[in-house]
């Protein structure tokens, strides 16, 4: 092999900026083809997309770096610049969201569903919160216990007459209603725990299954979670409230009802008020194309990232090779190891050759002498 026959460094350096642009091409059809199976593509439909885009990207960035090494017109070294940006951009377009897809598409469906976990649970926390009946069966304990204890109070003369005559019997009754409230309240109470009780059952499975990506089990959680907090909001104390108590009369006429039975009505007209609807916000199904675009900045930053950076390397590549083709030292000749090692060796013989030939300064002493 002559001196000619050896490749320059710029040379060297073209065909590894082709080499480099071919694999980043390859690399970005598989992601492609990856991507468009994981979003539901057809296998052989992505295959063929992805062998297509390899074959296409790849001869055409390696014709456009090789021409790029020997343009020397300004319109020509334009036109391929140009070319490399178009290039770039189409790439960017075919590939860069089906590569996200392939590297980040479940940890961004992942993060997307975990991101709509908490607003499902608010809504149960806050329909559990309205149908908590505690404050009404405290009261109702309460009224009972007086009136149990203005009818003890009848009986012995208190109010007048001592026995147990028609208002004691009333006093008695009342007791024993506001008893009898107290106990379907509470059952109700009871009965909105287990409510509860399965609504949690029911986010956490619905965290589980964001933490997982399954976006099928999840969206059934979400259902149990809305059925849940449907079951808790049609629990109604209102017909419990209206049939207990005593009622004023005077003569023939309805006057009103007495203290202790207006302040327990008040109390469950002040509880129903405050008794909104809620309504859990039920998403959508998202396929893996938008969670990556919605996670963008998020758990799919890197991805975004990473396949920007395979579309990009080659125009890279191409600049490269543009900028440092008027390098002097760039259309230096490449040579061989061996050939180098060889040269260095007959150097340090003519040397040594040139040195005994001299003599050294010791044999001039002696022949001084």
């Amino acid at each position: 092999m002559t001196t000619k026959d050896l490749p320059t460094h710029y040379e060297r350096g073209t065909r590894l900026a082709q080499s480099a642009a071919i694999g980043c091409s390859a690399f970005a059809a598989l992601g492609t083809a990856l991507g468009y199976y994981a979003a539901g593509g057809h296998p052989i439909v992505a295959a063929a997309g992805g062998l297509v885009l390899a074959g296409a990207l790849g001869v055409s960035w390696h014709i456009a770096i090789g021409a790029a090494s020997r343009a020397r017109t300004v319109l020509g070294t334009t036109a391929i610049i140009l070319t490399g940006f178009a290039l770039t951009a189409v790439a960017i377009g075919a590939s860069a969201q089906a590569v996200v897809v392939t590297m980040a598409g479940r940890s961004a469906l992942s993060a997307e569903l975990i991101e709509r976990v908490e607003p499902i649970s608010d809504a149960l926390a806050t329909a559990s919160a309205q149908s908590d009946l505690s404050p009404l069966i405290g009261s109702a304990a309460s009224i009972a216990a007086g009136y149990r204890a203005m009818a003890g109070q009848e009986a012995k003369g208190a109010f007048g007459k001592s026995g147990e005559g028609p208002r004691f019997a009333t006093l008695t009754l009342a007791a024993e209603g506001f008893d009898t409230a107290q106990q379907t309240l509470t059952a109700l109470d009871a009965k909105s725990g287990e409510i509860h009780a399965r609504g949690l059952n029911a986010i956490a499975a619905l965290r589980a299954a964001a933490a997982m990506g399954d976006q099928a089990a999840f969206l059934t959680a979400a259902q149990d979670v809305a059925a849940a907090v449907t079951d808790l909001q049609s629990l109604d104390p209102s017909v419990v409230v209206q049939t207990t108590g005593i009622v004023r009369v005077d003569g023939e006429t309805i006057a009103g009802l007495d203290a202790p039975t207006q302040g327990w009505v008040s109390q469950a007209q002040a509880w129903s008020d405050n008794h909104a609807s809620v309504s859990v916000p039920i998403p959508a199904p998202i396929s893996l194309g938008e969670a990556v675009r919605a996670q963008a900045f998020g758990a799919a930053l890197h991805a975004w990232i990473a396949a920007g950076a395979i579309d990009m390397l080659p125009l890279i590549a191409l600049l490269l090779i543009v900028s440092l083709r008027a390098e002097p030292l760039m259309r230096d000749r490449i040579q061989p190891p061996e050939e180098a090692e060889i040269g260095e060796r007959e150097a340090a013989l003519r040397n040594r050759e040139s040195a005994v030939a001299a003599g050294s300064g010791i044999s001039r002493l002696h022949a001084a002498e």
